[in-house]
């Protein structure tokens, strides 16, 4: 389900370390790539403005609640991301709009981090592509 992706690719992103793709390893320890796509550059240059953000967030939600944590629902989350990507101004939809994310693990492939009905053809294709190509290697 593409908008599936949406839901799990925006915490990643939130979550994830700002850093190149890793291409190898060397005794033990992760190889970064230096040939880094522009999607995966952009990331990397916007990450310090993001985790800001965060802690700007963090901070505002402890002015107003103090030592108390307060008590969140297990779909919280879930709900904040489909209200980020119903309910977009111009001005989010611009910001969003520059942000990918890669769909496989060797990061050769991005969408939008949010989807959009212009995802859906390439999604699909790549779908049926993955599929054929999973068949052939099972059949060789």
């Amino acid at each position: 389900m593409p908008l599936a992706y949406t839901r799990v690719d925006i915490p990643e992103f939130l979550m994830s370390s700002p850093e190149s793709p890793v291409s190898g390893m060397v005794d033990g320890q992760p190889f970064f790539s230096e040939d880094v796509p522009e999607e995966e550059r952009f990331r990397l240059e916007i990450m310090n403005s993001v985790i800001e953000g965060e802690d700007e967030y963090a901070r505002y939600v402890r002015s107003i609640f103090g030592k108390f944590v307060p008590r969140l629902r297990s779909n919280a989350p879930e709900k904040w991301i489909e209200s980020l990507t119903k309910n977009r101004t111009k001005e989010e939809r611009e910001h969003l709009s520059k942000l990918f994310w890669a769909s496989d693990p060797s990061h050769s492939e991005y969408h939008g981090i949010v989807f959009s009905p212009k995802d859906a053809v390439p999604f699909i294709l790549k779908k049926i592509d993955d599929h054929y190509v999973s068949l052939r290697r099972r059949i060789e």
